[in-house]
């Protein structure tokens, strides 16, 4: 898990990030775990999960969200 940090002033409070156990996102709009879920992509740990994209590009944010969904975060 990565360090919590601290919650913004003036974020809404009626969501709550998952992954950073913050307020202010969803867990949909980390751009933490998303950076991170990249890394993984680029780096080929995630090869089983995800496809070669025939225009990586076009088809990277999908590559993200898909791999979202299938992270069970409690």
């Amino acid at each position: 898990m990565p360090k919590r940090p601290n919650t913004p002033p003036k974020v809404d409070f009626s969501k709550r990030c998952k992954y950073l156990r913050n307020r202010g996102h969803l867990i949909e709009e980390c751009s933490v775990l998303k950076d991170k879920i990249e890394d993984l992509i680029k780096l080929g740990h995630l090869k089983d999960f995800v496809h070669e994209p025939q225009s990586y590009r076009s088809c990277h944010k999908c590559q993200i969200y898909q791999i979202l969904s299938l992270i069970h975060i409690s």
